[in-house]
């Protein structure tokens, strides 16, 4: 693959990272393709480096959330019942 290529999947990663886990995410490309020594069929190696803190914060939201879901189900179907 390309170095543009592999920088476009890189920067989809990133961005995706960033919206369903924390706004703080990157994406760093390593391992043969992002050196060069890969080859077109060698997988793309990356790291999402986060802020511990602001994972923290957006797991803990993410957990609160889903449990909130859950009960405003529960409620639902206790009240349709």
């Amino acid at each position: 693959q390309s170095e543009d290529a592999i920088s476009a999947t890189v920067a989809r990663i990133e961005g995706a990272a960033r919206h369903c886990v924390a706004p703080s995410a990157r994406a760093y490309p390593f391992g043969s393709k992002a050196n060069g020594f890969g080859e077109l069929t060698s997988d793309l190696d990356v790291l999402i480096d986060i802020d511990v803190k602001e994972l923290l914060y957006f797991m803990s939201y993410t957990h609160w959330h889903a449990e909130w879901r859950r009960y405003q189900e529960a409620l639902r179907m206790h009240r349709s019942a």
